[in-house]
């Protein structure tokens, strides 16, 4: 398999900069997508220990010194004389608060609290008179907290190395940090005086933010009081690093850099998590304004961060310490030795105007995102039909009109509007979109809905513009984000985009584009004939509808006819399928099949009494939060945001990380040893609809049930994760071109007969989905197979060519401080396009296609130049579904226990561990293209 693997010089990276994995697929007929959200860098919580919660937020000084002296006057001595740690939280408690301060408040709250230890010491009396000085107690707490902080995740050698090395180098490092350096500062009180709390500044310990009380009033008060304490702590461990290692004999551990930076990881990007989430599910012009404003703020900070020279010194020391002295477990190697690649990757070695210049880019981009976002979305929901005529709404499914008719209700205004007699509006979001290209009988229509969807925010968008009269056009912020991208890549010394990018991943600029050609070969002759065998189909064998004889295929074509000729080869159609698949039902069904898997249980979290009590807080009344539980105890939560929300939900289906699982002691509430996972899934399927006095549950396509099994592989990924060490657990530290092995690896699961009888259950009969029609299903799994692997080929292939050879250097390679730095082709982006499809497409492009305008997950997202990925992870996740097949599907004491192989190695390891070992322990042996080229019907 070396052939298919090939090699990188890097194990990992996860950059900082843009924070956190955010995984998203885009159900637009394409295959699934990863895509990485700018979330900035996240940094600790300084509030999270349940002692000193009440200090946050915005209290006013009065309340503040009224609490300072309840605690110093009103407090019971009987219990810290018994309880020596809850004096040490108390001293944490006064500390922190008194940090909060002016430096003249300070002055005045400190002498108060001596005065306090004073009047407190008097009453304890002497019976424990061997105790140690407050300092001491305070350190032995943090000791204490640090070696029950990290529990076993697994029985495996690593894991035990993990917890010894997190105890050991906390205990050894903990009698030399001093109380400033021990504790980190608490947040300042918010500039405007407000005595409320801002509800973006939750502590870090808590596992539900608190998305429904958040506005955009908050955002930049909040996101600015996280940056402050950010730059200040960062500020506080460069001082105590570049202090350390001026000693003859440093005496840095991995604890005292790797827990501070993983506090300030989450943090901030846990708060700006929640408002670049709202953002995608909550969208305003409000709150656009205010992230816009701030996105800048937050790089700047990634930026500084980054290229933090006594940062990457750390890093270094502690790589070179491991090396000789072999003391660290496998995920903290990984973890230093992602941190060295991310800081190089960040700029740390630029100086003067190649920092300055490299910076600026960085937040131009940053910029230029966001406003591709905002564009592609506008233009998405801009776009409409109304239709007020049976015969204009002929052929399309009874759910189409049901559909048409609820958004003519809610987005047309049309009161009156109902599925039998209409009127109907369809948009261009994908449950409203893709019936009327399946199944209009109208070619008019079809066309113009096609042509919409092709030139969203693209010149061509005639009826979308800006304030100022300017067609919202993505193709010069395209231009200008491939042209800052190559210039940053010559700052740090790589030749394009695509090396960067291949710096973070398994594969190798080679390995990717072998992949790519082997795949385009072996399905490029299947592809050219199944276009001939659906032209004839459509000219010859389609009574009803004949195409003209005379004429070509069009793209707007092919899904009608290539449905109707789906229709009469396996005699079933989707519409057929769509009422044994309701939500509530497939939901049952993936439960069941997580609990013969993998051993957990799923339990949603439905009452409002229960929200409560566990702080949970909805941005949507149509969000569903539920519980994971394996062996009687709970390990994870996750929210699920079904439905479509076109008007302020933007398109698609991702999963996230509400927060990580982690034994940092600063992130841990009270007692527990572990902050448990929390992740959501968020999708854009048919929502529920009133048809007369009737209410019908969300009906699912099938091309929606397994996108749901697809966020939910990512999601189990991150909540089934055994690893303690929080910068390694569940999709952090993954390579991205491994991501998507457990998404994909679940889709397999859709075609599984017990699965399906587990989930198709007729909403209003109760029957279950018939053999027949499920033995038709399968059958139809790969018709067109080679038409949709072309298609994901055309758009890997596009995106190496632009982020490889589209922009070059100017001139010897010292061209990046030249003013011109760069060299762009001749052949324009759109020129480079239609060459690829050339090669790629069995269709020839239209001229006026612009669907790179809205290919957001290379242009706004993460995966420039690594599309290509989600090929390079099938072929991990088909081998893996493979060893099901192996030991037979029906046999279910080998599925089980398969299931938990898969669960403790590919869900397990997390980040802990490279995805090729990972893969090689669950196997035994390295991948192959076999499974997925079978599983496609290519082999």
């Amino acid at each position: 398999m070396a052939s298919f693997l090939g090699s990188s010089s890097s194990s990992n990276y996860h950059q900082r900069i843009l924070g956190k994995n955010r995984a998203e697929v885009v159900d637009d007929q394409q295959a699934t997508i990863l895509e990485d959200i700018d979330l900035g860098t996240p940094v600790d919580d300084p509030d999270d220990r349940s002692s000193t919660s009440d200090f946050g937020g915005h209290r006013s000084s009065a309340a503040r010194v009224a609490r300072l002296h309840q605690l110093l006057f009103n407090s019971d001595s009987t219990s810290f004389n018994n309880n020596p740690s809850s004096f040490g939280s108390f001293l944490k408690s006064i500390t922190a608060q008194c940090l909060n301060y002016s430096a003249v408040k300070r002055y005045f709250c400190l002498s108060a609290f001596l005065l306090g230890i004073c009047f407190l010491f008097a009453g304890c009396g002497t019976s424990n008179s061997s105790t140690t000085s407050p300092t001491g107690i305070l350190t032995g707490n943090r000791q204490s907290a640090s070696s029950g902080a990290t529990t076993s995740s697994s029985s495996s050698s690593a894991s035990t190395s993990a917890k010894n090395n997190l105890q050991s180098t906390r205990t050894s490092s903990s009698s030399s940090r001093s109380l400033s350096t021990t504790m980190s500062p608490v947040l300042p009180p918010a500039g405007d005086g407000a005595t409320h709390k801002n509800p973006l500044l939750f502590p870090g310990s808590q596992l539900f933010p608190p998305f429904g009380e958040v506005t955009p009033d908050h955002v930049e008060p909040g996101i600015e009081e996280h940056l402050q304490h950010a730059l200040k702590s960062l500020e506080q461990l460069e001082t105590k690093i570049k202090d350390e290692l001026a000693k003859p004999t440093p005496n840095l551990t991995y604890a005292e850099v790797a827990l501070e930076v993983e506090q300030f990881d989450d943090k901030l990007s846990r708060a700006w998590g929640v408002v670049k989430h709202l953002k995608s599910v909550k969208d305003s012009d409000a709150l656009r304004a205010v992230v816009e404003k701030m996105q800048p703020k937050v790089i700047e900070f990634g930026l500084r961060m980054g290229q933090s020279e006594e940062l990457y010194k750390a890093w270094q020391f502690l790589s070179e310490q491991d090396k000789k002295e072999k003391t660290f477990s496998k995920s903290q190697a990984r973890i230093v030795e992602h941190e060295l690649l991310a800081a190089k990757l960040s700029g740390v070695g630029l100086t003067g105007e190649k920092k300055v210049k490299y910076n600026a880019n960085t937040k131009r981009m940053g910029e230029l995102k966001t406003k591709f976002t905002n564009n592609l979305q506008d233009a998405t929901k801009a776009f409409s039909v109304k239709l007020t005529k049976r015969e204009e709404v002929a052929g399309l499914p009874t759910s189409a009109l049901q559909l048409g008719a609820q958004q003519a209700k809610t987005k047309g205004k049309e009161e009156s509007a109902t599925a039998e007699d209409g009127p109907w509006l369809f948009t261009l979001d994908m449950p409203s979109y893709l019936p009327v290209m399946q199944h209009s009988t109208d070619r008019e229509l079809r066309k113009k809905m096609y042509q919409a969807h092709l030139k969203r925010a693209s010149e061509f968008s005639t009826d979308l513009k800006d304030e100022e009269g300017k067609i919202k056009d993505n193709t010069p912020l395209m231009e200008e984000i491939l042209k800052l991208r190559q210039e940053n890549a010559e700052l740090l010394g790589y030749k394009n985009y695509a090396e960067v990018s291949m710096a973070k991943k398994m594969a190798t600029f080679e390995s990717a584009n072998k992949l790519i050609e082997d795949l385009r070969s072996k399905s490029y002759a299947t592809a050219v004939k199944e276009l001939e065998d659906l032209e004839k189909f459509a000219k010859t064998e389609y009574e009803k509808l004949p195409f003209p004889k005379d004429e070509k295929l069009m793209q707007w074509d092919v899904p009608y006819y290539a449905e109707r000729m789906k229709e009469m080869k396996y005699e079933f159609n989707e519409e057929e399928l769509k009422p044994y698949f309701s939500l509530p039902k497939v939901l049952s069904g993936l439960w069941n099949l997580a609990n013969k898997l993998f051993g957990i249980s799923i339990r949603e979290i439905a009452s409002a009494e229960e929200k409560t009590k566990l702080g949970v807080s909805l941005w949507n009344e149509d969000v569903m939060v539920f519980e994971i539980v394996k062996d009687n105890e709970v390990v994870s939560y996750f929210y699920l945001d079904p439905f479509s929300r076109p008007e302020t939900k933007k398109g698609g289906a991702w999963m996230d990380e509400v927060c990580g699982r982690t034994a940092n002691p600063e992130l841990v509430q009270g007692e527990k040893k572990i902050r448990l996972p929390v992740a959501h899934m968020v999708c854009n399927q048919t929502p529920p609809v009133t048809s007369g006095e009737k209410k019908i549950p969300s009906l699912m396509n099938f091309r929606e049930v397994e996108t749901l099994f697809h966020e939910f592989g990512h999601a189990l990924q991150h909540m089934l994760t055994k690893e303690s060490e929080g910068m390694a657990a569940g999709i952090r530290n993954v390579e991205w071109d491994a991501v998507e092995q457990p998404s994909q690896f679940m889709e397999n699961w859709c075609y599984d007969k017990p699965t399906v009888d587990s989930m198709a259950i007729h909403y209003e009969t109760g029957e279950k989905l018939p053999d027949a029609l499920f033995q038709k299903l399968v059958k139809a799994k790969n018709y067109r197979a080679a038409s949709m692997m072309l298609r994901q080929l055309h758009f890997s292939f596009v995106d190496l060519e632009l982020h490889s050879r589209y922009y070059t250097a100017a001139g010897d390679g010292s061209s990046a401080e030249k003013s011109d730095p760069v060299k762009k082709a001749e052949q324009t982006m759109w020129e480079v396009d239609k060459k690829v499809s050339d090669k790629f497409d069995v269709l020839p492009l239209l001229p006026y296609d612009r669907f790179l305008c809205s290919f957001a997950h290379i242009f706004a997202g993460g995966y420039a130049a690594g599309y290509f990925s989600y090929k390079w992870a099938e072929v991990l996740s088909a081998d893996c579904f493979a060893a099901f097949e192996e030991v037979g599907l029906q046999n279910e004491k080998e599925i089980e226990k398969t299931g938990r192989k898969f669960a403790d190695t590919v869900l397990g390891l997390g980040g802990g561990v490279a995805p090729l070992e990972v893969f090689k322990e669950f196997r035994g042996r390295e991948p192959t293209v076999d499974a997925l080229l079978r599983h496609n019907g290519l082999s």
